[in-house]
């Protein structure tokens, strides 16, 4: 070896001082150039994941095992709705609405699969104009192709029930779980932090319109011709689900075959900790900005609270369509804002609690479980429906539907012995009932990281 490396540069040691560079000395730079531009292309490809972590919120429960870096495949390309601009669908800044779309082989050739990113929501003008410099809020800044996981996966291995079917990924970014509908645009003014200076631009909440003018097109590019459907979403996207089931339904064609599923969706109405209603409040705030009552289910909003019917607890039993509620017993999201916010616990006393549920107080254990217990009584009435399913495992986590690992990974979570994609593919086939209820934290090893 040494012999080698003396006749490709000679008797000098690499790149000796005085000395010409020789064949090793080239090869040494231009593989670190390659090097450095794969990196770069890797980043690209996976900033959406690091943006929408962002826009959830989720400060100091992500995990970076669980993105995908190391999984390679196909890229699918961004389509950006130009044409409905024209109709005043656009995201918070104006931009048109964007989704990315796999199509279908062979015996999914006429199958559809729509599912909603998460990302969270704004309450307040300020954050929505934010939101609107992130793809959060504008198509300007989503990537122009990406790699998709989990359910969207074209790998049969990963993804055997929905592979070869259509799928799209819906891009988040009007902040309202599409659901929103102000005739006007905002006009918004923000002082920036240097206070020296400040922005202003208009704000759109045109989230229903969204949603009307993607699933047109999708509806023109053969979804209209579609046998099977199905409707999922993450997080702020599964609490899009509940609120777009029945909807989604009545666009395909008759007698075709439609589900819908939320993950990480279902949202509890509880007080936080100190018992303040931090969630309703937010949700309040939400509902008012984006004008989204009116498009919210009469049948809730003639007995409650519109802010209440945004709650998919109150919209369960309202839904018609067969529905599956894919959680986690202790979703991760929830304990960072609604049960346990930073206003709610000002001395950090719930700080290590948060990060790992193991080292919680043994008073705090008690409320942890009794999380979960409002959970399943909250799914109550699902449960009992012989059509609807539900895994409801004990792990620690937010959305697992859109990462292989967590979706049908050998190591994911299982819950007697069958994996998130397994339980939800039977469900969809009708092969057998799924209604998957785990055990209290800590008894599922299939849960540790």
């Amino acid at each position: 070896m040494v012999g080698k490396l003396k006749e490709l540069a000679g008797s000098r040691r690499p790149f000796q001082r005085g000395g010409t560079w020789g064949r090793l000395e080239y090869l040494i730079v231009i593989g670190g150039v390659f090097t450095m531009l794969a990196i770069l292309r890797l980043a690209q490809k996976y900033d959406e994941v690091w943006t929408i972590w962002q826009g959830e919120g989720t400060e100091g429960i992500f995990n970076e095992d669980d993105v995908p870096f190391a999984r390679i495949g196909h890229t699918v390309n961004i389509t950006r709705l130009e044409s409905a601009v024209e109709l005043g669908a656009v995201c918070l800044d104006g931009s048109p609405p964007a989704y990315y779309l796999d199509r279908g082989s062979g015996e999914g050739v006429d199958n559809w699969l729509i599912h909603f990113e998460g990302g969270g929501w704004c309450p307040t003008a300020e954050d929505c104009l934010n939101r609107a410099f992130t793809q959060l809020g504008s198509s300007r800044y989503m990537a122009d192709e990406i790699i998709m996981g989990g359910i969207l996966s074209a790998d049969p291995g990963v993804n055997p029930d929905f592979y070869n079917w259509n799928r799209v990924r819906f891009k988040y970014c009007d902040g309202g779980s599409f659901f929103g509908d102000v005739e006007e645009a905002v006009t918004v003014k923000q002082s920036l932090k240097n206070h020296y200076s400040e922005r202003s631009a208009p704000v759109y909440y045109r989230g229903m319109r969204i949603w009307k003018a993607v699933m047109d097109d999708l509806l023109s590019k053969g979804m209209a011709n579609a046998k099977k459907g199905f409707l999922t979403g993450c997080s702020a996207g599964g609490l899009a689900s509940f609120l777009h089931c029945d909807q989604f339904k009545e666009l395909m064609p008759r007698g075709a075959k439609v589900k819908c599923l939320s993950d990480a969706g279902f949202f509890l109405h509880i007080p936080d900790i100190s018992g303040a209603p931090t969630i309703e409040s937010f949700y309040k705030d939400v509902v008012k900005l984006q004008n989204i009552a009116p498009n919210l289910p009469k049948e809730c909003t003639s007995l409650r609270n519109p802010a209440h019917c945004f709650f998919p607890t109150y919209l369960l039993l309202l839904i018609k369509t067969p529905f599956f509620v894919l959680n986690p017993g202790y979703d991760n999201w929830q304990f960072f804002h609604v049960l346990v916010p930073d206003t709610a616990d000002p001395a950090g006393e719930w700080k290590d609690c948060k990060k790992d549920l193991s080292r919680c107080t043994e008073n705090q254990t008690t409320i942890v479980q009794g999380f979960r217990t409002e959970l399943l009584r909250q799914l109550e009435s699902l449960v009992k429906n012989p059509k609807d399913g539900a895994f409801i495992n004990s792990c620690y986590a937010h959305c697992q539907l859109e990462l292989d690992l967590s979706f049908s990974g050998k190591n994911g979570p299982k819950i007697q012995g069958k994996s998130v994609r397994r339980a939800i593919g039977e469900w969809y086939k009708d092969t057998k009932a799924q209604i998957l209820v785990d055990c209290p934290f800590p008894c599922n090893p299939t849960c540790s990281p």
